[in-house]
């Protein structure tokens, strides 16, 4: 791969983070697990318990069983590295904020380390990744967010 094509890629693997945050904290699940490979596997570790994720359908029912409530994901530096054309890894800081009425009230930092793998319809998805939080800030019990706005 040339400079072009690298850069290329590397901005399609940005535009599948970006695209994942957005839709999970809209909780679009069945586009949101569009961009998992059929047998991905999702850790996620820190403040409650860690737990694992394995398989897009996975990934899917637990998306859609999540209680109601306010998450906000960002993900900002990337290291993006291409493995060869169609492999990749890339770890991203990031920070998250979840309300959920009666459950843990939180924003959390730490990191994202993805594997991505491009298919052969020619779209990256994640292969794994993993969320790991290096600090938790509790909001502690949250009832009504007044700062929530309606759609």
């Amino acid at each position: 791969m040339d400079v072009a094509e690298k850069l290329w890629e590397i901005e399609q693997i940005k535009q599948l983070r970006a695209r994942a945050l957005r839709l999970f904290d809209t909780r679009d699940v069945d586009a949101y697990a569009e961009l998992f490979t059929d047998d991905c596997e999702i850790t996620v570790t820190g403040p409650a318990p860690e737990y694992t994720l394995h398989g897009r359908k996975a990934v899917s029912e637990a998306v859609r069983s999540m209680p109601e409530g306010t998450t906000a994901h960002r993900a900002v530096m990337p290291e993006i590295e291409l493995i060869d054309a169609t492999h990749a890894r890339g770890i991203w800081s990031m920070r998250d904020y979840v309300v959920i009425p009666g459950h843990r009230n939180f924003v959390g930092y730490g990191h994202y380390h993805d594997e991505y793998e491009k298919s052969s319809d020619g779209q990256w998805r994640f292969r794994r990744y993993r969320i790991t939080r290096i600090r938790i800030d509790e909001l502690g019990p949250v009832g009504e967010n007044p700062s929530r706005q309606t759609r």
